[in-house]
């Protein structure tokens, strides 16, 4: 998986960096300052993403962006989504509120004030 400062500032990156660490998948991500735009946009079309957007996850032939469609993703090849399609449900519905109060958060802190 990789990201970018952008998604950094924003949290984006960070659940999914920790479910990387348990399932044991690697995450490359700078954040000692010397991330340049051009690393991206260099290569933002060559990936084969259908959506191409940071964070993205290569796994074999499967590609995936958008970090709720990953952390889904490694949740159920790691066998952490549930067993029932009750279970199933669950995860999405707080895996999706979640994203609802993160974005919601994300505009009340990152929200220009008007003049």
């Amino acid at each position: 998986m990789h990201s970018d400062r952008a998604s950094d500032s924003t949290g984006f990156r960070h659940p999914v960096a920790w479910l990387f660490q348990d399932v044991r998948y690697t995450c490359h991500a700078k954040e000692d300052g010397s991330w340049d735009r051009t690393e991206w946009t260099d290569v933002k079309f060559k990936l084969g993403l259908a959506l191409p957007n940071l964070p993205y996850m290569i796994d074999g032939d499967k590609s995936l962006t958008e970090t709720n469609a990953i952390l889904l993703y490694l949740g159920e090849k790691a066998g952490l989504c549930g067993k029932t399609a009750f279970d199933r449900a669950e995860v999405r519905y707080f895996t999706l509120r979640e994203a609802g109060h993160h974005c919601a958060l994300c505009v009340l802190c990152c929200a220009v004030p008007c003049a």
